[in-house]
């Protein structure tokens, strides 16, 4: 299965939303992707270090995570894809530059667009 930045997005997104602390997002609450898909997510970023996860993995059934909460890692990842406008600057940055989406290459580029509208 391929990474899916919208869908960690909108992960990151909702564990931010959560109204407590140490919340549990579960994966049938991110619209637009199927429960595995977004169970996957929170696996990748959990062992991204991004999100705080946890995982249950029963015999011969698919696993089941769930996020609990952002790490500051992860806010500070959101704070460069949070509003949709400086989003789709930084997927066209790296895009045009013609690199893969990674963790680095969206702080690198949301660190050039930053630079370029405080006119540093």
């Amino acid at each position: 299965m391929r990474l899916d930045w919208e869908c960690a997005r909108a992960i990151l997104k909702a564990l931010e939303d959560l109204p407590e602390p140490e919340g549990r997002l579960m994966p049938g609450d991110v619209a637009g992707w199927p429960w595995q898909v977004v169970s996957h997510h929170i696996e990748l970023l959990g062992e991204a270090g991004l999100i705080k996860a946890q995982c249950v993995r029963a015999l011969g059934t698919e696993p089941l995570c769930y996020g609990q909460r952002l790490t500051f890692a992860g806010h500070e990842l959101l704070s460069a894809m949070r509003q949709q406008t400086l989003w789709n600057r930084v997927k066209a940055r790296v895009r045009d530059a013609g690199l893969e989406m990674t963790v680095e290459a969206i702080k690198s580029a949301a660190a050039a667009i930053a630079r370029e509208l405080i006119g540093g």
